[in-house]
């Protein structure tokens, strides 16, 4: 479906500037049914917002009912279940003139921003809740955010096959739902919509249609990246980035070219240089990125500008979001130590708020991907994110802590394995919110059968006694069970390796003996 309606006629136009004291009157009111009928009887049927056919619609009962319906859903929090339901029915019949008849101008940019935020919120909370998910119930979730995502798009489409015309609002909701999801091919075409309109209207470009631009045709949303490792192996940094694909970047030089065309018009905010930043490293200009970073916020890579430090009151003080951009930008070019280097810096000189799981979880994740396990070097950086992350980040951090226990078991770091148990066991004990206590439950089973193994094979049992330890990391009587099982199961497992590896030795044996001249 091409994103190119036409806009409205005069005549509707006019209906609009009419009806624009009622509409306005009634946007901070909730409505009800009685009030929604008294309204709508003043000219017979809702104003129209675009181009359709010339003859109206008269509003049906069933227009009223549904409008009401919705109306009272979007007075309700955690509405977006419900109205993903009633929206999947719309687009199934292809009834849109329910939604265009039966609720106001305003009403209907409220439900497309409340699906947007709704499917973003689920987003999060997808996120936040894998460490709980086993892999079918993660590819379930996942499939279910594309799913969700797709319901949204068709409505808002097939509203625009009826030359319904979107609001500037909707226009930023429907590309924070299309970059949200990686679908880079609709929001291109959103941005398009968007130019026409600009163009209609003689309006300026704003910096916040400038970010969506270098997100989206610019390259600079690191998820989408697809990244060449020292081991020379591809990874993208983001799974749910996997099933989408885009051919239709703009050269970073095009762009910077365009906006430097509107600089006069517009004032770039923080995130606006952040993306700048990123894009430029996606396309290996990191020379402009060291010159950037030193002459807006006076850091360099081994010095520091107090000439060019920011007040704290500038729009541009730096925050996690920009060191983001920074770290994307060189561990993207295979240099992320330079991009720790940075973090320091800034935090020698800037008071940024770091205590934010995602900062962490997203520079762990680059130094996975970019860094060879084989390096030195991936030992010792690993080791410098964990201490920046203890003396920036308070906060006892589940996923951090699972990805230190994976380090520490590839070190073969059996004692830091045990220190790191035993200090998780008593952070988790102070969460009292069930979703936290599961996730911290999960992480010492996790931890507690690293021990196990790595014990085992080492036949340590003698120096390490795992059903003490079991005991004493356990929150209650059913993960005490559960990590009782765990032992059990990891010392068969181990008991049977080593009867099949005397076996070996047994056969090898003999048939030594048998070639021996002895």
């Amino acid at each position: 479906m091409v994103l190119n309606p036409e806009f409205a006629h005069n005549t509707h136009q006019n209906q609009h500037q009419n009806l624009q004291e009622d509409l306005i009157q009634s946007k901070h009111e909730q409505l009800t049914v009685n009030q929604f009928i008294k309204q709508t009887n003043k000219s017979l049927q809702l104003p129209k917002f675009t181009e359709t056919k010339k003859k109206s619609i008269p509003l049906t009962p069933e227009h009223i009912q549904i409008g009401s319906q919705i109306r009272n859903i979007l007075n309700k929090e955690n509405n977006f279940d419900e109205l993903l339901s009633i929206i999947t029915k719309i687009s199934d019949s292809r009834s849109y003139h329910i939604i265009l008849e039966g609720l106001q101008r305003e009403e209907i940019t409220v439900l497309i921003t409340s699906l947007v935020d709704g499917q973003e919120e689920k987003i999060y909370q997808y996120n936040d809740s894998k460490i709980t998910l086993d892999l079918n119930n993660k590819y379930e979730n996942m499939e279910g955010l594309y799913a969700s995502s797709y319901t949204i798009s068709k409505f808002y489409l097939g509203l625009l096959a009826t030359n319904f015309e979107l609001s500037i609002t909707e226009i930023f909701s429907l590309l924070k739902l299309e970059s949200n999801n990686y679908r880079y091919d609709r929001a291109a075409e959103l941005i398009q919509y968007l130019d026409r309109k600009s163009k209609s209207k003689n309006s300026i470009k704003t910096s916040k249609y400038w970010n969506y631009k270098l997100k989206v045709l610019g390259n600079a949303n690191p998820g989408f990246w697809t990244v060449l490792n020292k081991d020379r192996n591809k990874v993208r940094l983001s799974k749910r980035a996997l099933k989408q694909d885009f051919e239709k970047m703009l050269s970073f030089g095009v762009l910077m070219n365009q906006l430097s065309q509107e600089i006069g018009y517009i004032v770039p905010n923080l995130e606006t240089h952040g993306l700048i930043i990123a894009s430029a490293g996606r396309d290996n200009q990191l020379e402009l990125v060291e010159n950037q970073i030193l002459n807006l916020w006076g850091i360099g890579i081994d010095n520091i500008d107090s000439k060019n430090l920011v007040d704290s009151n500038s729009l541009i003080y730096p925050d996690y979001n920009l060191l983001k951009s920074i770290i994307a930008a060189f561990a993207v070019n295979n240099e992320f130590e330079i991009a720790i280097k940075y973090i320091t810096n800034f935090q020698s000189v800037y008071n940024i708020d770091l205590s934010k799981k995602l900062f962490w979880k997203e520079l762990f994740n680059w130094a996975e991907a970019t860094l060879s396990k084989d390096d030195e070097s991936y030992k010792t950086t690993m080791e410098s994110i964990w201490k920046l992350m203890e003396t920036n980040s308070p906060n006892f951090n589940v996923v951090m802590v699972q990805k230190r226990s994976q380090f520490l078991e590839e070190q073969g770091r059996l004692n830091d394995l045990i220190e790191l148990i035993l200090h998780s066991k008593k952070e988790i004990s102070k969460f009292y919110e069930p979703l936290k206590l599961e996730k911290g439950k999960i992480l010492l089973k996790e931890i507690y059968q690293k021990i196990c193994v790595m014990t085992l094979a080492e036949t340590k049992e003698e120096s390490i006694d795992l059903i003490k330890l079991s005991k004493t990391i356990s929150l209650d009587k059913s993960s005490r069970d559960q990590l009782s099982e765990i032992y059990k199961l990891e010392l068969s497992k181990a008991l049977e390796n080593r009867r099949r590896f005397e076996q070996l030795q047994e056969e090898y044996d003999e048939e030594d003996d048998e070639n021996s001249l002895w």
